[in-house]
């Protein structure tokens, strides 16, 4: 009967050391994976920042390039009304040359 209880003990004491070496593995493989969580998401949170520097960047290149954009519309703008003034001297000049050139005989 003694014999029973040490085999009893030993079947004891190798199912709580099988348990307790799962429970370990289980926990080092879960510390495992929160470490590689938290390192993917330290890497994806760096790669947001960078990627929100250069959507500052752009949209300063952006205002200044407004900024140049309403300056050039500025003087297109006067161009075309001096094109217009000048358009309109052509076109009376044009208009007394016409007349002169209907008095001139051809041949």
């Amino acid at each position: 009967m003694l014999v029973a209880v040490w085999i009893a003990l030993g079947v004891g004491v190798a199912a709580v050391a099988g348990g307790t070496a799962l429970v370990v593995s289980r926990a080092i493989g879960a510390w495992r994976s929160l470490r590689s969580f938290a390192r993917g998401a330290r890497d994806a949170v760096a790669a947001v920042e960078a990627k929100a520097a250069a959507g500052e960047q752009r949209a300063a290149s952006l205002v200044r390039k407004s900024g140049d954009t309403t300056t050039a519309v500025t003087r297109l703008e006067t161009s075309l009304a001096t094109l217009a003034v000048l358009r309109a001297a052509a076109g009376e000049a044009g208009g007394g040359l016409r007349r002169v050139r209907a008095l001139v005989t051809r041949k």
